[in-house]
């Protein structure tokens, strides 16, 4: 969609919020939260329609994500499972807060998307070789098997954190070799896709991790569904390259849903099929709204603001060198619904299991700092989305560029959980390819740079998705 048609989808759904407080019931607010689905369908078919809109935009992902994490749940739960909301107070406070927040996220998007088409730049990047990205491949899925099976357990916390580190390493891989296929025309795809494909299902297979998994395999399903041009995302898909990507996105979340029933399969110690029943009916993955309402009751009634603690859990900062580094959002809401309350990270307190309920970003934000803490959390979000994007469309951001399509993933899920569970997993990744591409250059020399002479798209005049 163009700046236009966000504009207009803003100004429209401003006439919205004065609506907002005329009734407490949950139908009629739930219809306005319906209202904007509806609204932004129109617009995109509409983009679809005038070949206007880049699947690959990350400001139209973020706006999925808080449509798909935040509405629609609202929707299904009221008008098909009333009663999912049953013990909660502060159900209309918490429509309110996200049909309000998504007109943050909007605002902050706009904050930097250009007034007019800009020119999209290519970017010619020094890559590693294949072989190179298919090694960064196996050491993360290696790492995988090894620590998800307990091959080599430790006891020692601090030590064990480095190993998400390693974890990093199969979307790097992953991000290196779209890259290399969509930047060099003569480079050889089928091989290296057969490799990485195989690799990531097998990280699939052993890590029960959807967020990790689903950031390995989204990239992939896209690469495969758009022939996507990391350096160069723009993008004008046919209508069957749209259809076999909806069934390839449905196929993964199938298999996302399938990772997190055999986590539960192995902590409950049932079987595959069964959890695998439960969790597409009664462990939406989509829905923490109930967690978002929750934060609303018990804030600050039963337990204070937090004034910014949480925030501090974003920096990957392993806990030897800094003890008292603040634990994540969904540590201390983990604690809150069990009737305790600890702004400092105790395993004892957890047990062997981690705590990771989200209670939405929004959630996060009240948490923090009341209502307003909330709206500017999204706006933020929005802000920096409309950034990236626009730095993309100008050729910047070298590292963040090939972890584009994994970047993506983290994107469109932000809504899904707190600040730290979705965001240190690719800041890792990003430091991880610095470090990679710092090597590549020092090993092939400054005077051998690889450049792409064969680029598979020409500039030309596109329109801001």
């Amino acid at each position: 969609m163009s700046r236009g048609q966000i504009v207009l989808h803003l100004c429209v759904g401003l006439t919205v919020v004065p609506f907002l407080w005329l009734s407490d019931d949950w139908s009629f607010l739930a219809t306005l939260c319906l209202v904007d689905v509806i609204s932004f369908t129109l617009l995109l078919a509409q983009a679809l329609r005038h070949k206007s809109a880049n699947l690959f935009s990350p400001a139209l992902w973020a706006i999925l994500g808080y449509l798909i994490f935040g509405q629609i749940p609202v929707i299904v739960n009221v008008f098909f499972d009333p009663s999912s909301y049953d013990g909660y107070n502060s159900v209309p406070l918490m429509i309110r807060l996200i049909v309000t927040g998504y007109r943050a996220v909007l605002a902050g998007i706009l904050l930097y998307l250009p007034k007019r088409p800009d020119r999209a730049r290519s970017t010619f990047l020094q890559l590693p070789s294949k072989n190179i990205a298919l090694t960064v491949v196996i050491i993360g899925v290696l790492a995988r098997v090894l620590i998800r099976n307990n091959i080599f357990a430790t006891s020692i916390d601090e030590i064990a954190w480095y190993h998400s580190f390693a974890f990093a390493c199969a979307p790097i891989g992953t991000a290196l070799a779209i890259a290399r296929a969509g930047q060099y025309k003569n480079e050889s795809r089928s091989l290296t896709f057969l490799f990485t494909i195989l690799l990531a299902v097998s990280a699939a297979l052993v890590d029960v991790s959807r967020k990790e998994t689903g950031c390995i395999l989204l990239p992939i399903v896209l690469f495969f569904a758009f022939k996507a041009v990391p350096q160069f995302p723009v993008l004008v898909p046919t209508m069957s390259r749209a259809m076999r990507t909806a069934v390839l996105l449905l196929a993964m979340g199938a298999l996302l849903m399938a990772t997190r029933a055999l986590s539960w399969a192995s902590s409950n110690g049932t079987d595959l099929a069964s959890e695998f029943q439960v969790s597409m009916q009664g462990r939406r993955a989509n829905d923490m709204t109930n967690m978002l309402a929750f934060v609303l009751d018990a804030s600050p009634v039963s337990y204070p603001f937090l004034h910014g603690v949480t925030v501090g859990s974003l920096l990957p900062i392993p806990r030897i060198l800094w003890p008292d580094r603040p634990p994540a959002h969904s540590y201390i809401v983990g604690l809150q619904v069990r009737g305790m309350s600890d702004l400092a990270y105790k395993r004892e307190l957890t047990g062997n299991r981690q705590l990771s309920i989200s209670a939405h970003m929004l959630g996060e934000g009240y948490a923090n700092f009341g209502p307003p803490g909330a709206l500017l959390f999204e706006f933020i979000f929005g802000a920096v989305v409309g950034f990236y994007e626009r730095q993309l469309h100008r050729g910047k951001l070298t590292t963040l560029r090939i972890l584009f399509p994994v970047i993506l993933f983290f994107i469109f899920t932000q809504q899904r959980g707190d600040l730290a569970m979705m965001n240190n997993e690719w800041m890792m990744c990003a430091a991880m390819l610095c470090g990679i591409l710092s090597l590549n250059r020092w090993i092939i020399g400054s005077g051998t740079e690889q450049i792409c002479r064969y680029p598979l798209h020409q500039t030309f005049p596109v329109r801001f998705a």
